[in-house]
């Protein structure tokens, strides 16, 4: 693992979050971000830092990037029979955007 790299991965318990995971576990220091962190517990064993992530949240989002070097936004709601106001709320309104202006 590179500690001097700190990857911050948003809805890391997702399908591509959970593929891509095994991919970067032994190269850098991830911290795992998810509204809901279930499916990523095992991770914590590896040394990887888990994170209660609402991206619809700036104060979640500003304390989930403190300390990281890269974001991999993968949050978003994507049913394709999602709302709009769903949609609306997590993939476009998301409160990440606002803390790389």
């Amino acid at each position: 693992m590179n500690p001097a790299r700190k990857i911050l991965i948003t809805g890391a318990g997702g399908r591509i979050g959970l593929a891509l995971i095994p991919y970067l576990n032994d190269k850098y220091s991830l911290t795992l971000g998810d509204i809901n962190t279930s499916k990523l517990q095992k991770w914590v064993n590896d040394g990887h830092e888990l994170v209660d992530l609402d991206i619809r949240d700036i104060e979640s989002c500003r304390q989930a990037c403190k300390g990281i070097d890269t974001v991999i936004h993968l949050a978003g709601d994507p049913s394709p029979h999602a709302s709009f106001e769903s949609v609306l709320k997590v993939n476009i309104e998301g409160k990440l955007c606002p803390l790389f202006r």
